[in-house]
């Protein structure tokens, strides 16, 4: 049964409305007044209100529009009753959704009332159905959480606990080198050294992934050029082939930990491609500028370029864009992964037969 509320100062309207209405399964009641109404509405809660618009204390429109400062009513229709339509548009801002002209017949009524009560009916199901999905996606939220955080601490542990046993076998390869030299020459010795080496290379590369997934950056401010000119002597063992032209005071903020799991995939990137191109000159370039409130790193080497179609797919997890290349295809990744998490962007830009360029922009 539909509770419906007429509020209008005559009460033959009233009267007419529940002969035809409580026929038809709905129980009637009545306010002879706009603010009896207000009262009414905010003890109960009515399937549907009907409104008269002119009303001697207070006007429809100001009604309605009290009314629908009610939460519960959200949804719930309000028709007017006038006799005349000229001041609806104000209605139908104050939060009406339909009307009806007195005088009315009951077939004009009955289709009036019904449609908007069961358009209501329909969007009080869709409200709830999306409070349970909203719901049911927060605790999916959650829990999409606590995977990250199972994964996180898989990545860490998995490569932790490897670590043991790896270095047991780094120790057993030594000894076999000090006392059985010509075994430990052997091709199949030196195939399982370098399938160990890159397990180990490979191992490290799961640890740096869950601690840049863990970590919370500790942003501090760096000179750039100090920086970058120490990660070559230290990691790439003094190259001369990398040129760094980076102003002295040039400073960026980021976590220096997670800035070199950043920078030295892109480094050895830049040398790999460089070494295995058939260029006379053998030469990478650093530079740094500003541009705007952001500072651009560029990582340029000379070398043969990234053909088109394999460089969007360089950061990706696992993939290799070069057929000599040893590696397992998570530099890049592992890159983008520790650049991101400080906010820091990495662009790469290729031109093939003239080399490719990296660039970081914090």
């Amino acid at each position: 049964m539909y509770k419906i509320l007429v509020i209008d100062d005559l009460k033959p309207i009233y009267l007419t409305v529940n002969k035809i209405l409580s026929e038809k399964n709905c129980e009637v009641h009545y306010a002879e007044n706009g603010n009896k109404g207000i009262q009414m509405a905010s003890v109960e809660i009515f399937d549907l209100i009907l409104l008269d618009v002119n009303m001697p204390d207070i006007n429809g429109i100001e009604v309605c529009r009290i009314i629908k400062k009610n939460s519960a009513y959200q949804h719930i229709p309000i028709l007017f009753l006038t006799s005349d339509s000229a001041s609806l548009t104000k209605g139908f801002e104050a939060g009406g959704v339909d009307y009806i002209i007195k005088p009315f017949n009951e077939n004009e009524l009955t289709v009036r009332v019904f449609t908007q009560i069961s358009l209501s009916v329909r969007q009080i199901q869709l409200e709830q159905e999306k409070k349970i999905l909203t719901e049911d996606l927060t605790l999916k939220e959650v829990d999409l959480i606590g995977m990250k955080k199972e994964l996180d601490h898989y990545f860490y542990q998995t490569s932790h606990r490897l670590r043991a046993p790896l270095n047991s076998i780094r120790g057993l390869l030594q000894l076999i080198k000090y006392e059985s030299p010509d075994i430990f020459n052997s091709e199949y010795i030196q195939l399982c050294i370098d399938s160990f080496e890159k397990m180990v290379y490979t191992n490290e590369q799961m640890s740096q992934i869950g601690y840049i997934r863990d970590v919370t950056p500790a942003m501090e401010s760096i000179k750039l050029n100090e920086y970058i000119t120490q990660i070559i002597e230290k990691d790439f063992s003094g190259n001369k082939i990398i040129q760094v032209d980076i102003p002295s005071e040039l400073k960026v903020l980021a976590d220096i930990r997670l800035l070199s799991c950043g920078m030295k995939p892109i480094i050895a990137n830049a040398l790999f491609y460089t070494s295995f191109c058939d260029k006379p000159k053998k030469e990478i370039k650093i530079i740094a500028e500003k541009s705007g409130a952001n500072t651009i790193l560029k990582i340029t080497d000379f070398a043969c370029g990234i053909v088109e179609n394999r460089l969007d797919k360089l950061k990706e997890m696992f993939y290799v864009g070069d057929l000599n290349s040893n590696g397992n295809g998570l530099g890049l990744y592992i890159s983008e992964m520790a650049l991101n998490k400080m906010n820091i962007k990495l662009k790469i830009e290729s031109v093939l037969n003239e080399g490719t360029t990296a660039h970081v922009i914090f």
